[in-house]
């Protein structure tokens, strides 16, 4: 009878005591900055661009011709601040690859733009420039 007496006086002790409130913060979403972003206008082209961030050699480089020809993906030139809005990840172990989906903002001109980037520089950007030279040159034949 006397333990279940102590038990409900520490009990009773316990529900008196205020527990001090965490202050709630506003979540902020990261910001990241960005120089030449290589970006995916819609979740398909960024698929098939996680599927050529995996590939190697000649079929790496011909998936990024098509998609660059496409208009799917291209180098945004300058430097732009980029909030995440979405993160997805695509392939198999142990070659996934994550994108996020960001929204970015030219620190030149604060003009805005929305689509996918590679989580990781996975892409080398020399050879990506020469795929977007090569895709020009036969644009105009």
């Amino acid at each position: 009878m006397k333990r279940l007496g102590l038990l409900a006086l520490a009990c009773a002790a316990l529900a008196q005591t205020p527990t001090p409130k965490a202050e709630r913060k506003v979540y902020q979403p990261p910001e990241y900055v960005l120089v030449d972003p290589l970006v995916a206008k819609d979740e398909g082209c960024a698929k098939d661009l996680a599927k050529a961030a995996v590939l190697e050699g000649l079929e790496q480089r011909k998936l990024l011709a098509d998609l660059f020809l496409f208009g799917c993906i291209q180098i945004e030139d300058g430097t732009y601040r980029a909030n995440l809005t979405a993160v997805r990840e695509y392939g198999d172990p142990p070659k996934k690859v994550q994108v996020r989906r960001v929204y970015l903002i030219s620190s030149a001109t604060g003009k805005s733009k929305e689509g996918w980037i590679l989580a990781n520089q996975l892409l080398d950007v020399a050879a990506l420039r020469k795929i977007v030279q090569a895709v020009e040159a036969e644009k105009k034949k």
